[in-house]
């Protein structure tokens, strides 16, 4: 006998094989993303230096569990519009942060700083307008020389933004990718100076959220000797309104160094009405050019009539 068809089995199988799909899915999207793109290097040292740096931060990344993405010279086609690519496949709209670090050469013509790419340059401009949707926490870091006016087209709220240089015409080479990337991976502890076997080291939570840390000791031989865990959770808003109350020694202190004064409500009225007749001390900077001055400009005119006399004397032209 030949079994009857089931018709449930072809909807199974496929129910069987979207859902591992879907969950791979939620998943990636549930993590942070770390985007390195590598700029062109010029030469073989810079090369080196700047492949050196993007392998520190995937290891940061892995270590992290976060999503990696790498965009550089061996990419194939343009790295350009791969990483526009690619920043258009990234959501939008999550509570995971997006780190996006250019590692290499920059420059500055005096209006467009540009991130040098194998091919077409990134522009900042152009960098801004494919996050201007974006709506989740973005850190971007611009290891770069000339790299400072991507500070004020990339500035907006949830984002931080950092240049290695503080002006467009530092156009000498940076190193930031690189420290930036080992201070970031480092997370060695110091020796405790007064108590012997101890260890500390600092994390600075930057997210409301859940925290997990763990410890490992390793021998000279690099053996795990032991692990240890501790876990915390930070909730930024709950510190900033744990008190509503405010700090009147605070505001006496600044009260006493500026010269004013601390009014509790019922003193408002008063207050107005003196307030008229308060002195209140006005502070001018006032520039006198050296040039506009009559002592400065007597002598050089001084000069130049000495100098007419003297050449007319010589004879020279």
């Amino acid at each position: 006998m030949v079994p009857a068809p089931q018709k449930g089995a072809p909807l199974m199988r496929l129910a069987l094989l979207v859902i591992p799909f879907l969950a791979g899915l939620l998943a990636a999207a549930d993590k942070p993303t770390v985007i390195v793109v590598t700029g062109a290097p010029g030469t073989d040292e810079y090369g080196e230096l700047f492949a050196k740096w993007t392998n520190q931060w995937e290891e940061v990344a892995k270590r992290a569990k976060a999503n990696f993405r790498k965009v550089g010279p061996s990419e194939n086609g343009n790295p350009k519009d791969t990483l526009r690519e690619l920043l258009a496949k990234q959501s939008k709209k999550s509570m995971q942060p997006l780190w996006l670090a250019l590692v290499g050469h920059g420059t500055y013509g005096g209006k467009q700083a540009k991130f040098n790419l194998s091919g077409p340059d990134l522009e900042a401009g152009e960098l801004a307008a494919w996050l201007k949707d974006f709506d989740r926490p973005l850190v971007i870091v611009n290891c770069s020389a000339s790299s400072s006016p991507f500070l004020n087209r990339l500035s907006a709220k949830g984002r931080i933004v950092i240049t290695a240089t503080r002006s467009g015409h530092e156009q000498n080479f940076c190193r930031l990718g690189g420290f930036l990337a080992t201070a970031i991976g480092d997370s060695t502890a110091e020796a405790d100076e007064e108590k012997a076997g101890v260890y500390s080291t600092q994390f600075i939570p930057r997210t409301t959220g859940g925290y997990l840390a763990e410890a490992e000791v390793r021998d000279s031989a690099g053996k795990v000797m032991g692990r240890r865990q501790a876990g915390w959770t930070t909730d930024f808003a709950a510190a900033e309104y744990r008190s509503l109350s405010p700090n009147r020694p605070l505001l006496d202190d600044l009260a006493n160094k500026t010269g004013g004064r601390v009014l509790r409500l019922d003193e408002l009225d008063g207050f107005a009405e003196i307030l008229p007749t308060l002195r209140v001390p006005v502070t001018e900077t006032v520039h006198f050019p050296i040039w506009h001055q009559t002592p400065f400009f007597l002598l050089a005119l001084a000069c130049f009539v000495a100098e007419w006399f003297l050449r007319r004397r010589k004879g020279l032209p």
